[in-house]
This record gives C-alpha cells, sequence and structure tokens, in this order.
C-alpha cells in the first residue's frame, strides 16, 4: 500500500477541516425535504422526500397515539369514567335532606271541604280556601302567617267570601328521611262580606292534626292537610261554624 507523502496530508486534513462542518449544517433537519439519507443529519433517514428520525415509525403510530395515551387509559378508560361519577353525583335523593337550621318560606296554600254550624239541625256546605303564607323554620319550629284576601269562602250558599288572617305556631315530627308528621295550631280574625258589604269580624281558630310535609330537594315544602280544622267564632254569642279544608300547600324554604 502506497503511502500518502507527508507534504499532502496536511494540506487534505486541511481542507476537510475547513468543508466538513459546512456539509453538516447543510444536511436536513428533521422534517426537511431530501432525496437521499445522505441529504439528512446523522440519526434521521429520508422517507417519502422527508428527513426523519429512525425511530419516528413507533412514536407516532403505536404506543404514543394509538394505545396508552389516546385510547386507552388517558381517552377512555380513566377519564371517561371519571365524568360517569361525576354525572351521577347529580342526581342525589330528594328526600336526603331534613329540616334544620333557619329556613324563611313563603308559599300558598289551596284546598276545600265541608262546612257546618253548630248547631244540630244545620246543613253541611262547601266551602274554599286560597290562602298566602310566609314565616320562618328554626330546625322543625314553624312560625307563620297565613292571609286569604276574600279568598275562604265559609260556604256558597249564600256565597261568602271572607277576608283571613291566622298566626300559626307547628312542629314537624320526623317520620323518614325528609318526610314529617306537621302538628300546627293558629289563632286570627275572619270577616265576611256579602254583597259587597263587610259583616262582622269573628275569630278563627286553626288546627292541623293530621297531615304529611315533605321536603323536596332541600327547599322546597309540600304540605298536605287531611284536613286542617278551622272553627270561626262568633264573639257575641252567635255560634260557631266548623270548616274542613282538605288541601295541599307548597312553600319555597331555603336554608340560610
Amino acid at each position: 500500500m502506497k503511502r500518502t507523502p507527508t507534504w499532502l496530508a496536511a494540506p487534505a486534513a486541511a481542507v476537510v477541516t475547513l468543508f466538513a462542518p459546512e456539509a453538516l449544517a447543510q444536511a436536513g433537519g428533521a422534517g426537511e425535504s431530501c432525496q437521499a439519507r445522505s441529504d439528512c443529519q446523522d440519526g434521521l433517514k429520508c422517507v417519502n422526500q422527508v428527513c426523519q428520525s429512525d425511530g419516528g415509525g413507533n412514536s407516532g403510530g403505536g404506543n404514543s397515539g394509538g394505545g396508552n395515551s389516546g385510547g386507552g387509559n388517558s381517552g377512555g378508560g380513566n377519564s371517561g369514567g371519571g365524568g360517569r361519577s361525576s354525572g351521577g353525583g347529580g342526581g342525589g335523593d330528594l328526600l336526603e335532606d331534613e329540616l334544620e337550621g333557619m329556613r324563611p318560606h313563603v308559599g300558598v296554600i289551596f284546598g276545600g271541604g265541608p262546612t257546618h254550624s253548630d248547631r244540630s239541625d244545620g246543613d253541611s256546605v262547601g266551602s274554599l280556601l286560597f290562602a298566602i303564607k310566609g314565616g320562618l323554620f328554626i330546625d322543625r319550629l314553624e312560625l307563620s302567617l297565613e292571609f286569604a284576601p276574600a279568598t275562604f269562602v265559609l260556604n256558597f250558599n249564600p256565597d261568602l267570601p271572607s277576608v283571613g288572617l291566622n298566626a300559626n305556631v307547628g312542629y314537624h315530627i320526623p317520620l323518614y328521611k325528609s318526610i314529617s308528621w306537621p302538628l300546627r295550631v293558629g289563632i286570627g280574625f275572619v270577616t265576611p262580606t256579602f254583597d259587597g258589604q263587610a259583616g262582622d269580624t269573628e275569630l278563627a281558630l286553626r288546627a292541623d292534626l293530621i297531615g304529611v310535609s315533605v321536603l323536596l330537594d332541600d327547599q322546597f315544602l309540600l304540605d298536605v292537610h287531611v284536613p286542617s280544622w278551622r272553627i270561626i267564632v262568633d264573639t257575641d254569642g252567635g255560634g260557631a261554624l266548623f270548616t274542613y279544608v282538605f288541601g295541599v300547600g307548597f312553600s319555597w324554604a331555603p336554608e340560610i
């Protein structure tokens, strides 16, 4: 083998040293165009006239994109399953809450039933009650006012629409979850009207002994009266009327 003369080796090395960086700099990086592998930098190859990493197939296709990251663990299984847990928790039990704390309440009551006098020969006639109510719950203790703006019809023969106002106190005995047995007593007044003329103001008594109340979604209270007894007493000695109001009440009672 012939040896390169010393006087020629030195200039050749200088040429390589001078031009090699420029050639390396001209080699294509990842994503740049190429015609052959030699057009790409070390560690890259020319695929479809684009410089790509030797490991590009594995990185793009199988492990990263398809299986672990995109399909199974991150996207499909764990993250999606968590959504089911979050969504399912939103549909809670409407009866899971109880009457507790301070709750202002406002609502209405509607019902009707028979009315009769305290005389043994008196006939029974129909009655109707629509009233606005409001007050305060202190845990299960209820304090309330009930106002009927000429919507308490004591009887329909003849029609006697009356203005009524009652102050009431009650207690809701727990039965099951948010279902309670309400007991109430009240006192107030009733002023009957006839042909547009106001009559005498009478004493009004109230007693709710049989019924059920249900707290729904921790803010709505449904009352069922079977019945709510109302007694209208003539303080001048003219006797009394007994009214049995079978009906329902509905209130908004948010906890504060």
